[in-house]
């Protein structure tokens, strides 16, 4: 699971729009906004499989360890705290997905 979503986001980039080029050249926004076409479309379960493959777990509990014990501190609305570990799970994902396309292109 895990090159399947770089491969769909590097298919996707390609054929979409044939002026934005391939992977080498596009931006970060490109990239994130393919990620989250393409996340979007995924039901739960293969989500659950992307985030197994991609994010160790002591990563996922320091996502959970992190919004309980530093953002009840901080300035952060409760509604934003509960969702502190999707967004911080949501970024790791995408720093991955872009280490393994420069990975990838080396």
């Amino acid at each position: 699971m895990k090159c399947q979503v770089i491969s769909q986001v590097k298919s996707n980039l390609s054929t979409a729009n044939p002026n934005k080029g391939t992977e080498e050249n596009m931006t970060l926004e490109e990239m994130a906004w393919e990620f989250a076409e393409i996340f979007d479309d995924l039901d739960t379960q293969k989500i659950n499989e992307v985030i197994a493959a991609n994010v160790p777990i002591d990563t996922l509990n320091f996502f959970i360890e992190y919004s309980t014990d530093f953002a009840p501190g901080e300035i952060v609305s409760r509604p934003l705290r509960g969702q502190l570990p999707n967004l911080m799970l949501v970024g790791y994902l995408l720093r991955s997905l872009e280490e393994k396309l420069d990975l990838e292109d080396a």
